[in-house]
């Protein structure tokens, strides 16, 4: 989530609370709950816990230049700019896949919109930031999905074996999606902090892998390590009371890799020295702005990364169902696309919900220039 949005959800929260039954509101499960004794020792052991909360391991380039903004601007931006371009003109191509079939067959993976990634491993169903809601928010107007990308709903996914979070904004941890999924999940692995939402909307504890940059799990025969990224994490309150990263996988036969939200840092040289090669890498490539370079990785620094992860295939994702940044909606793909010939991964795109299998991946689809 962008500091406008945080500050958008803020103000609307405030005026709920001057309304009336904004404490009861704020108090709800979407919003979480404080962490356990256990669980927040855990959190205060952690080296990434400085003066009171989580911090980056490269401090964001220029820290201040997300706050320029005043907030009659900002304002003035939101209620009355032209957001023709952040939006496709029609309804976004969508496939419905079998995931029944998907489920019997071998390594495969859909991409669900945003940053919401199903993915087939040795016989493991993965569900990654599922979040099937039409809105990245608490509240029913800001952060509205485009037309027909909320396509699916957790009744469409099959039983899952893994649910991986990557940190906690509305947009990767979505309250609803993960409430209907978690009876049909057997387990859950995320950053630390995460799980105290997990285990509230009723995840058993002894089913959730929580753990630190870098630490690593064997869960339903596949080989998993959190990984770090450049970002922050909170739900309108307790800001980066929790961390964020992303997931490396290795399975019998492939490695994966999951990148979560993050500005471009000499993090990924550390996860390549560990983890790399990757057959597979689903890659943040929307909701960039110059003004929070750190925050989100541009197509630029999306595309190096790859190259330094040594991917077979480049997967972008964060992109093609909300409008949480001022770019032109496709300007990402675009911008992905150009750049791929100069490197030695192939991008793997595809439209909202086309099975990416694994044994024979297909070419890049210009699906976004039907649009």
């Amino acid at each position: 989530m962008t500091t406008r949005r945080r500050f958008i959800l803020g103000s609307c929260a405030a005026a709920a609370a001057a309304g009336g039954g904004g404490a009861a509101f704020l108090n709800t499960a979407q919003f979480g709950r404080p962490p356990s004794a256990a669980r927040r020792a855990r959190i205060l052991a952690s080296p990434n816990w400085k003066n009171g909360c989580f911090r980056n391991a490269e401090p964001f380039a220029h820290p201040r230049a997300q706050f320029r903004e005043n907030r009659l601007k900002i304002w003035w931006k939101f209620l009355f700019a032209d957001k023709t371009a952040l939006s496709p003109p029609a309804p976004l191509e969508i496939v419905k896949p079998d995931f029944a079939a998907l489920s019997a067959g071998g390594d495969c993976a859909v991409w669900l919109g945003h940053s919401s990634v199903f993915l087939r491993l040795d016989g493991v169903n993965v569900v990654f930031d599922p979040v099937f809601s039409p809105y990245a928010s608490p509240l029913p107007f800001v952060n509205r999905a485009f037309r027909a990308s909320a396509a699916f709903a957790p009744g469409d996914l099959p039983d899952i074996d893994i649910l991986a979070i990557s940190h906690d904004h509305w947009d990767h941890l979505d309250y609803p999606t993960v409430h209907a999924l978690i009876p049909r999940v057997k387990h859950a692995v995320c950053p630390l902090g995460v799980g105290e939402y997990l285990e509230q909307w009723g995840m058993p504890p002894d089913r959730i892998f929580e753990g630190d940059w870098f630490d690593e799990f064997d869960i339903a025969n596949l080989h998993w390590a959190i990984t770090p990224a450049r970002h922050f994490s909170g739900r309108l309150s307790r800001m980066n009371g929790t961390l964020w990263g992303g997931f490396a996988l290795r399975s019998s036969k492939r490695a994966v890799f999951f990148s979560g939200d993050g500005g471009w840092g000499r993090h990924f040289a550390e996860i390549a020295r560990r983890f790399a090669p990757f057959d597979f890498a689903f890659m943040e490539n929307g909701q960039y702005n110059v003004r929070w370079p750190s925050v989100h990785s541009h197509p630029p620094e999306t595309a190096a990364a790859a190259e330094l992860l040594r991917a077979r295939f480049l997967v972008p994702i964060h992109n093609s169902k909300f409008a949480l940044s001022d770019h032109r909606w496709n300007e990402p793909m675009d911008a992905l696309a150009a750049l791929a010939p100069a490197y030695s991964w192939k991008l793997a795109a595809q439209p909202i919900g086309r099975p990416i299998l694994f044994d024979a991946p297909p070419d890049c689809e210009m699906w976004w220039k039907r649009a």
